[in-house]
């Protein structure tokens, strides 16, 4: 019982870990992006997963608790929405969940997430003297609640359905440097912190094989996502000029959806029972 209250009460108050609380810093500077908006979010999804389900009799609930360990690849986020035109894009996230089994295959608990990703463009100026070249990296680390249902097709295969919200913030740095052409030389001309901050609501569609009765491999991919991050750059190391219509923008504040068939996303993992 102890475990059941402690998730469910993890689930609520996720957000107010003292890792976001700079989120609450950046609301004079993004007013759109608030807790009173991701709250109405989140329990309206919650609220539309739920109701999907029939109320099951008693003697059909559990209270195993399972996890749920995945990586990704792709990107999950614009990948334009700092570089114009990037030509590298590495990402890699590292997603765990734990839950309870609350009524049949419904799990209910939280995620939580590490991500690392770095960017690169080279941008030529309007002289067609100098090449500037970008590089940004990350590290984010994220918290949120999640609820998957397992529909069971056969005795090994079973289709997964899952909605989750996560809120990552992470603190990296942008390094620009010029290289001037025909003069062999490269200098820094920007070398600046940065500060990001993501919420983020997926559904996702998926398959689990059972491997034994305790172990299971899945593979999910986001089918929706919807996210609205913010961005603010922190303290300069170093910064000179750069010529106008090379520049790129690095505090802003977005939102917007995005399909599978826009960011082919995807997870593979595995799911374990940690209790019988």
């Amino acid at each position: 019982m102890w475990l059941k209250k402690f998730i469910f009460s993890g689930i609520l108050n996720c957000f107010y870990h003292p890792r976001f609380q700079y989120f609450r810093r950046l609301q004079p500077y993004y007013p759109n992006v608030g807790l009173p908006f991701m709250k109405k979010i989140l329990f309206s999804s919650i609220i539309l997963f739920a109701l999907q389900f029939h109320p099951l009799q008693a003697q059909d609930y559990h209270s195993d608790l399972y996890f749920f360990s995945e990586i990704s690849p792709i990107l999950p986020t614009d990948q334009t929405k700092y570089l114009k035109n990037p030509h590298l894009n590495q990402n890699v996230e590292w997603r765990n969940r734990i839950g309870l089994r609350t009524f049949g295959n419904l799990f209910v608990g939280i995620n939580g997430t590490l991500r690392t990703y770095q960017q690169k463009e080279s941008v030529t100026g309007n002289s067609s003297v100098a090449i500037y070249q970008y590089h940004l990296e990350n590290t984010l680390w994220g918290l949120g609640p999640y609820m998957t249902k397992l529909f069971e097709i056969n005795d090994k295969l079973y289709f997964t359905a899952s909605v989750l919200a996560n809120l990552e913030q992470g603190r990296g740095k942008i390094l620009v440097t010029k290289e001037e052409n025909g003069a062999n030389l490269t200098n820094v001309v920007l070398n600046r912190s940065l500060r990001e901050i993501t919420l983020a609501f997926n559904g996702e569609l998926g398959m689990a094989y059972l491997i034994n009765n305790r172990m299971a491999v899945h593979l999910g991919l986001n089918l929706l996502r919807y996210e609205r991050y913010s961005t603010a750059t922190g303290r300069t190391f170093v910064e000179n000029s750069i010529e106008p219509g090379s520049e790129r923008n690095f505090n802003t504040s977005k939102r917007g959806i995005s399909t599978f068939l826009e960011r082919p996303v995807f997870h593979l993992g595995i799911i374990g029972a940690l209790k019988r």
